[in-house]
């Protein structure tokens, strides 16, 4: 399953997923993200735990947090829809409201992907997470999404898409 991220001020994402037809697409632009979908994520949630940066990283319950919340469902956590129309619209697979955008934003800021370069060195994955540069490029381009939508202090939008 594939997935899009859109950002934007709440209103404006209300009102695309609204007016969301499935011959005709969505009325925004998804960021451009080159790992997303639902594979990826879990992929990067498991090369995350097999590493263990919790023995290394002080930041790693901050990693943990953050991904469980953007990733819920590859995350066995808890599914966010800050806004009532985001329950009721099927694609919508996590929405972000400003105010948790900017909460999530302020722990990412603690992350350091360089940390686990060493703790990398043993890991070889399959998939989206062959090394330490694809687990750094995933992680990199998701925290920069979520960080330009808390200095915009826009909302998140997630879509899975079948």
């Amino acid at each position: 399953m594939e997935c899009s991220v859109y950002i934007g001020q709440p209103d404006m994402l209300e009102q695309a997923f609204r007016s969301f037809d499935e011959d005709d697409g969505m009325t925004i632009e998804s960021e451009d993200l080159v790992a997303c979908s639902v594979e990826a994520q879990s992929d990067l949630l498991e090369a995350f735990g097999a590493v263990r940066p919790q023995d290394s990283c002080s930041w790693a319950p901050a990693f943990a947090e953050v991904f469980s919340v953007l990733f819920w469902s590859s995350a066995d956590g808890t599914r966010h829809r800050d806004a009532s129309w985001a329950l009721a619209c099927e694609p919508v697979d996590c929405y972000l409201s400003p105010e948790t955008v900017t909460r999530l934003a302020q722990q990412a800021a603690t992350i350091y992907l360089d940390d686990l370069n060493r703790a990398f060195l043993d890991y070889s994955g399959d998939g989206w997470i062959q090394d330490f540069n694809d687990f750094r490029a995933m992680a990199a381009e998701w925290l920069d999404v979520l960080a330009r939508a808390s200095e915009r202090h826009h909302a998140l939008a997630i879509a899975v898409w079948d």
